[in-house]
């Protein structure tokens, strides 16, 4: 019974994989995973029990010996209505899809044939006639179809296809499958002519004339082959299915095929009737669990995932091959052959411009003593003449957990990517996966592994453009770095989303609210585990025992990040580490996005002030956000700030307000003015921020830059601009008016100014169409969370409910079980 048991599980699991190959590359992970056991449970144990388990298909007369309806018309018809519902592949997957490895396909052909045997011959659950009978006509009928398919192709396409005869040769095995047993062997040839061309014309001609074939467009081809196979195999079995081994199978007396006369005529129709009734029920069945499906979760891949890959997504690759005779080269940004060695950039019709590649994890060396590691994703047709480069450094929770492209860094990265800008994550020592090769560590203010990327990248390509975003720590880190550098960095501009500012007040604020200390505890344990990870080197250099019984962050740098660091205490490591300290010396256009909600990086560590006076900071502020999150839609499918920090990097890469490298004085449009009382813009969102005085202009400022247009609030109440008065406004025009009369050369030197605010203006405008989308999805995300709340808490209610009142039931229970 056990070894019947497994074998059973064994057919439902190969129906599931032949289901999964329609659906490839573009189903949604967590839809799947739902998907398959509603159905398993309401599809194919329908169709097993009723053809198998003793079922009215089974006690009817209906014949399939070996899974050619309850296997392969099932997963065929299953796989094609989950397509349609899916939604149909990529176009650049559509026009450009060539086999990976021709060689490993052919291997796995092999096996397949060999282990179909085994299916087909241990059906009977013992070796007797039929079982030997069902092993030859197997192969019989596989090797035929492959040499009827192999002969067609050669036929109409002039040369025979090694994937073309491993086509027939699935075919055939197949088609067998519904009367292995049940069959002579010359009838196993017949069914091998039927299958090897029959299903080649219904692949070659139906399939690409169909609209409706194409729109769905099958991934591997599970629906017109398999499904048509077996469909052909069942009704050829109810033509040419042997009286004598019908009897050893079917309960029903006298069946036979059409073919032996008799009553071979109904038996036909027994067969077609079937299918029907397999293809009818799992149309129905499996567009119902689509449906239910897509209420919980999309069932289709967010579009930059199809972009880069379903393997990417999850941090991997699955090979490094390329097809075509093409090779990927990330040091020529594109695509290159090896009989002429030239670049190119190659995008087919129909396809989008930029041709984006999936993340490819790399690891580098730097002076011989750390490594950092790093992820590249890549647009092959980004800015050909002159690529774009922007390093993301994600924070530290994201590294320990070992959780490589998390959904924000690949949000950002796909739409750096689809913009023309080459993507690349840096990974810093002992994080994602890189080994330590050094007695340093990774914390919040290490900013040498963040210089060497940059210097390495601008020394490779010092011509392209380099943009940084940092995200929490990793915010933290960009910022501390460009305070320290100043005008000598080759970053031309950069977003910090999220940074914790002032670590000492940021510790200080941690454990004020109850979601704040979830989130330290939840902290901390992540760093455990990636302390875990490099448990050789810690346990040398920092408290091991310590490190295991931290509870906060705060414990954990105390045992760890101190020690290793060689900082007196934990305070003197935050006050150290902390970038507010460098606002003031940062000399980079600077995009920086803070939400006042965020339980980690609390309103009380922004410094206001600091980003007040710098005329290259422009800090936006959210009411709502949380830490990192800034979701919109009902489903939270995508990120806010990605949007907002990509256009307004690009607008600085359109604008001359890009920072140049080691500039020797502050010329006009060589930073952006944003203090508070010379530019349009500071606190772009909340109303926090006001003037500090009144006074008019310094004596090194334009009058322009005084009364420049308000930006009026908007219908969603939100502060686009400094709140100038009438009074200030008033005194700026008369200060102004009193002015001397101007030279032709103090007239053109004002023009000049007045062109760079209409250029700012250019270069912030996304910023407030992205901060006006925010405020209309915040109250869609509202439902979204009660929704979630909704369901995280009932099993926890229902659970109170039973342990208060289950004396009341248990005596209610007794009662009417007493009674009856």
């Amino acid at each position: 019974m056990a070894t019947m048991v497994y074998f059973q599980c064994v057919f439902a699991a190969i129906t599931l994989i032949l289901l999964a190959g329609s659906l490839l590359g573009r189903m949604n992970i967590r839809a799947w995973m739902i998907f398959v056991p509603l159905w398993l449970t309401f599809s194919y144990t329908v169709g097993a029990f009723s053809l198998w388990g003793g079922g009215f298909l089974f006690h009817w007369g209906v014949m399939d010996y070996s899974g050619g309806y309850v296997i392969h018309l099932s997963s065929g018809v299953a796989g094609f209505t989950a397509a349609y519902w899916v939604g149909p592949r990529s176009t650049k997957d559509r026009e450009r899809f060539p086999p990976n490895n021709v060689l490993l396909m052919l291997t796995g052909a092999g096996i397949l044939w060999m282990g179909w045997a085994g299916f087909n011959g241990g059906d009977p659950y013992s070796a007797n006639i039929d079982s030997s009978l069902a092993v030859l006509n197997t192969n019989i009928c596989a090797a035929t179809s492959l040499l009827v398919w192999t002969c067609l192709d050669v036929i109409f396409f002039k040369k025979p296809s090694v994937i073309g005869a491993v086509q027939g040769m699935i075919t055939g095995l197949v088609c067998i499958t519904p009367g292995a047993g049940l069959v002579q062997g010359w009838a196993a040839i017949v069914m091998g002519v039927l299958s090897g061309s029959i299903p080649w014309f219904t692949m070659m001609v139906v399939h690409k004339r169909s609209p409706l074939l194409q729109q769905v467009a099958d991934n591997l081809g599970v629906s017109p082959p398999p499904a048509v196979a077996g469909f052909l195999g069942g009704a050829a079995t109810g033509l040419f299915a042997e009286p004598v081994l019908c009897s050893l199978f079917l309960p029903v007396s006298n069946s036979r095929g059409a073919f032996y006369r008799g009553r071979g005529g109904a038996q036909f129709g027994k067969q077609v009737a079937g299918a029907l009734f397999v293809v009818a029920w799992n149309v129905a069945v499996t567009s119902v669990i689509c449906l239910v499906v897509r209420t919980v979760v999309p069932l289709r891949m967010p579009d930059e995932e199809l972009a880069i890959g379903d393997d990417a997504v999850h941090g991997e690759e699955a090979y490094a091959l390329w097809g075509d005779g093409e090779k990927y080269d990330s040091t020529k940004h594109g695509w290159y052959s090896d009989n002429n060695d030239t670049h190119h950039n190659k995008a087919p019709s129909g396809v989008t411009q930029n041709k984006l590649e999936g993340f490819r994890r790399g690891e580098k060396r730097f002076r011989a003593e750390h490594q950092i590691g790093y992820e590249t994703m890549v647009s092959g047709d980004a800015l050909a003449r002159q690529p774009t480069f922007a390093d993301t450094v994600p924070g530290h929770l994201w590294e320990a957990t070992y959780l490589h492209i998390q959904k924000y860094v690949k949000h950002l990265a796909y739409s750096m990517a689809t913009k023309g800008c080459n993507t690349v994550v840096s990974n810093h020592r002992g994080l994602g996966g890189v080994s330590i090769t050094s007695d340093y560590l990774y914390n919040a203010g290490w900013t040498e592994d963040l210089r060497e990327v940059i210097n390495y990248l601008h020394h490779k390509y010092p011509k392209a453009p380099m943009l940084c975003v940092g995200t929490s720590i990793g915010a933290n880190i960009l910022v501390k770095y460009l305070g320290e550098e100043g005008e000598n960095t080759p970053v031309a501009g950069a977003a910090s989303i999220c940074s914790p500012w002032d670590l000492l007040v940021g510790d200080r604020f941690i454990s004020r609210k109850l979601v704040q200390r979830f989130y330290d505890k939840a902290l901390a344990f992540g760093l455990k585990g990636y302390a875990k990870l490099h448990q050789p080197v810690l346990a040398r250099l920092a408290n091991w025992e310590g490190i295991k019984k931290s509870r906060s962050i705060r414990e954990f740098d105390h045992h760890a990040t101190c020690i290793v660091a060689k900082y007196e205490t934990v305070d003197t490591y935050y006050r150290r580490c902390s970038s507010a300290s460098y606002v003031g010396t940062v000399s980079v256009p600077l995009l920086c996005i803070s939400a006042l909600d965020d339980p980690l990086c609390t309103r009380e560590a922004i410094p206001w002030d600091e980003c007040r006076a710098n005329k290259n900071i422009v800090l936006a502020t959210t009411p709502n956000g949380g830490h990192l999150a800034f979701f919109q839609g009902l489903t939270a499918g995508s990120l806010w700030w990605v949007g907002a920090v990509s256009e307004f990097l690009f607008a600085l890469l359109d604008s001359k307000c890009m920072h140049q490298q080691k500039a020797q004085d502050h010329i006009l449009h060589s930073s952006l003015e944003s203090s508070i009382d010379k530019s349009p813009y500071v606190n772009v969102m909340d109303g926090m921020v006001a003037p500090v005085t009144d006074d008019g202009p310094s004596d090194d400022v334009s009058p322009f830059n005084q009364t420049v247009d308000d930006i009026k609030q908007d219908d969603e109440g939100i502060t686009l601009q400094n709140e100038h008065t009438k009074e200030v406004d008033d005194k700026n025009i008369a200060e102004v008016n009193a002015m001397p009369s101007q030279s032709p050369e103090q007239f053109a030197e004002q023009q000049g100014e007045e062109h760079y605010v209409n250029k700012f203006h250019d270069t912030i405008a996304p910023v407030k169409r992205s901060i006006n989308q925010l405020t209309r999805y915040q109250g869609k995300s509202v439902w979204l969370l009660a929704y979630i709340a909704f369901v995280t808490s009932w099993p926890l209610l229902g659970s109170l409910a039973f342990i208060a009142f289950r004396k009341k039931f248990r005596n209610n229970l007794t009662a009417k079980w007493l009674r009856r």
